[in-house]
């Protein structure tokens, strides 16, 4: 009897553990052999386990002194009930001298992503684990951007980053192309921030692009930044992360990178209904037990 109800426990928690990725636009955390430490991305085909929305190989637009790489770090973040740590790789962009102009590492998406599809008061929510080191504070640099093919170079569209004014976070509001527009609130070197902007939808267009750094509770609370914005029924169509005028020696490191409507699936805090459903069926196993004992 022991054995059955071992195995019917453990029907039950697959049954009511959805995966890590079930509801998951994209994700990617450069945990798979592909990636390896110390080489570019480019021409990379994501192997990750878990890895989820993504076409194509990742690449670059080269510039001068800059460089990608594929580094040995655990980038994690804890605060209250959020706890995500990453898979001990990170993808690197440094420069080995002062460099105007934006360098950018992405792949394009599988599917594109509209407000369309996104639906009528929903969000669209993106997260990354994040580092760097050097001082910044003059720079501009983008750590999480969703934007028109990298393939061709493109860097427009929403993103959240460092601004050039004491590295402070910063999102670019009004038309989703425009410079980073600085919170207010500094950012330090060798700190991993857990960050997370989000694009709401008013099943049309969207209509607010909104932040949160290092948040604490399984639901959004109140943004770092929020912005009314003016966007048509925008295609995003790659994840990219880029940096400018980074002076040398200057490194920014990017972990676990998650995109959903789901806040629960971008900070890996699991879905309450799935906690009610696992304490009720362990809570009928043990009756069972002790019945049947």
């Amino acid at each position: 009897m022991k054995l059955k109800l071992t195995l019917l426990l453990g029907a039950v928690l697959s049954a009511v553990l959805p995966s890590a990725n079930a509801a998951l636009l994209f994700f990617e955390d450069f945990s798979g052999s592909n990636f390896v430490v110390g080489s570019s991305v480019q021409g990379v085909t994501s192997n990750s386990v878990g890895a989820v929305g993504q076409n194509g190989t990742w690449h670059d637009r080269d510039l001068t002194n800059y460089s990608n790489a594929i580094r040995s770090e655990t980038l994690s973040y804890t605060g209250g009930s959020i706890n995500m740590t990453g898979s001990g790789k990170v993808l690197e962009i440094t420069a080995s001298a002062a460099q105007t102009g934006t360098f950018a590492v992405g792949v394009d998406l599988g599917t594109a992503i509209t407000p369309v599809a996104v639906g009528s008061g929903n969000t669209l929510y993106m997260s990354t684990l994040v580092r760097y080191t050097g001082n910044i504070a003059n720079d501009n640099n983008t750590f999480g951007s969703l934007t028109g093919t990298i393939t061709g170079a493109s860097t427009t569209g929403p993103k959240a980053g460092f601004a050039s004014t004491n590295a402070q976070f910063a999102l670019a509001p009004t038309n989703l192309a425009t410079n980073l527009t600085a919170s207010g609130t500094n950012s330090a070197a060798d700190t991993t921030y857990l960050y997370i902007w989000g694009l709401q939808s008013d099943g049309s267009n969207w209509t607010n692009i909104s932040s949160w750094v290092n948040p604490t509770t399984s639901t959004p609370g109140t943004p770092l930044q929020s912005y009314a914005i003016t966007a048509t029924n925008s295609s995003l169509v790659s994840v990219a992360f880029t940096a400018a005028t980074l002076d040398g020696g200057e490194t920014i490191r990017w972990g676990d990178t998650r995109i959903s409507t789901s806040w629960a699936d971008v900070t890996a805090v699991p879905e309450p209904t799935t906690w009610a459903l696992l304490a009720g069926s362990l809570t009928a196993l043990m009756v069972f037990r002790r019945r049947r004992g």
